[in-house]
């Protein structure tokens, strides 16, 4: 930080969020992956920003068959429902296809692009949402279009099902409860920033918890839509979703923290990473595997301590699957990594067709950090009257960190074999 010129004692840094968090609608090109796999049977499925649809056997790593969209990057996740998967497209587009044959059962085109969304699906309805600010429904077999639901921002979040209802946020600020027949708002409960979510809203026992830009982890009710608690994460936002094992909540946030908590919001202990969680971990009987923007898949036990990573050349951004006691995830290096999952060596990888990682904008760019400097002469502050100036700080490279008792952290590096 360059303060040259300035004679000052520094009273107060402030962090501010100087526009909407856009940052997923504006990554381009090359064949980065952004997508937590789906496993069926022997069989991964994801989407690349190659702008193809892949089918890749989990037994060696070859691909079974790709579908590539009319133009669009996929930085969305596929879901399953009987013979089909759905999985939305930049350019617009959700596609349902033939999860055999990779052959296209329909298309559906909204106003804008999709992004940031896993699509809710149900024996009625197909459920996303675009960046037109739209939540759309629609019928699983064709395509139809069910309903659509207006919201007051871009929606770029992954909706939950549950009970008859979607539960799906918007950079308005809101989280929505739709009734999933008709469309229609059951509630809204507003935070302080926007709601985006790369993974589905976690719906667990009548309570809905999720991540806002303000910083907050909430739990509301899933009913009525009354805060019941909100944990203070860090300064940077949230886009994880948080998952639920044996009654203890994980959730990582966008300053490189995972968290692990009780059912009432009160932090167990946190592992510090050095790059964005933006999904939600797998956790496992005795482990904890995540993914971070810092190139790692991590693997912790239940107490957060570290027992290997992964490194990868790029940022691993969604949660892995499991297949056989083989770790099964992406990373921005364009590659898709099968990984022991007690060990964590390399078993295979896969190649999308490009191998230039795509070009994404940096993760803190939407904050400005500034400091309030009172001029000093001969070494002493001056009066109240004096003024003040600020300065703003470069964060494009700098984790903010939280300190804690609770931090684990550890230096151990596991590498993979192939350079």
């Amino acid at each position: 930080m360059d303060f040259d010129g300035f004679d000052f004692g520094i009273n107060e840094m402030e962090l501010k969020k100087v526009r909407k968090f856009d940052r997923v609608f504006r990554i381009k090109g090359g064949g980065s992956i952004y997508s937590i796999p789906l496993v069926i049977d022997d069989i991964v499925y994801f989407g690349s920003a190659d702008k193809n649809v892949y089918a890749v056997s989990l037994k060696n790593g070859t691909e079974l068959w790709r579908f590539p969209t009319n133009d669009g990057i996929i930085l969305n996740s596929p879901a399953v429902l009987g013979d089909t998967i759905f999985i939305a497209s930049s350019d617009f587009s959700i596609y349902a296809l033939n999860k055999d044959t990779g052959q296209k059962v329909w298309e559906f085109r909204t106003g804008d692009k999709i992004a940031y969304c896993l699509p809710a699906v149900s024996e009625k309805g197909v459920y996303f949402g675009s960046k037109d600010g739209y939540v759309y429904s629609l019928e699983p077999e064709t395509g139809r279009l069910l309903w659509k639901f207006k919201t007051g921002d871009m929606v770029s979040s992954s909706p939950a099902y549950d009970n008859g209802k979607v539960y799906i946020g918007s950079a308005d600020s809101h989280l929505y409860c739709i009734d999933a027949d008709s469309g229609r708002e059951i509630w809204r409960f507003k935070t302080g920033g926007e709601v985006h979510n790369v993974s589905p809203i976690l719906v667990y026992k009548d309570f809905v918890y999720f991540g806002s830009f303000d910083n907050f982890l909430y739990a509301v009710n899933a009913g009525t839509g009354r805060e019941i608690w909100r944990f203070k994460t860090g300064k940077y936002g949230n886009t994880c979703s948080a998952t639920v094992y044996s009654n203890i909540l994980y959730y990582g946030c966008r300053d490189g923290i995972l968290y692990a908590m009780t059912m009432e919001g009160k932090e167990l202990w946190r592992f510090q990473a050095e790059g964005v969680f933006s999904a939600y971990p797998l956790v496992m009987e005795t482990r904890i595997y995540t993914g971070c923007e810092d190139g790692n898949m991590y693997c912790l036990d239940k107490n957060g301590n570290e027992l290997w990573r992964f490194k990868t050349e790029g940022m691993v951004c969604n949660r892995p699957a499991l297949w056989n006691n083989i770790l099964i995830f992406d990373s921005w290096d364009c590659h898709l990594y099968a990984v022991d999952a007690e060990s964590g060596k390399e078993v295979w990888r896969f190649a999308t067709s490009n191998l230039e990682g795509s070009d994404v904008p940096p993760p803190y760019e939407f904050w400005e950090a500034s400091v309030k400097i009172s001029h000093e002469e001969g070494g002493e502050e001056q009066d109240k009257d004096d003024t003040y100036a600020t300065k703003n700080l470069d964060f494009s490279d700098d984790v903010y960190s939280m300190k804690s008792e609770y931090v684990h952290k550890s230096e151990y590096t596991t590498r993979s074999d192939y350079k």
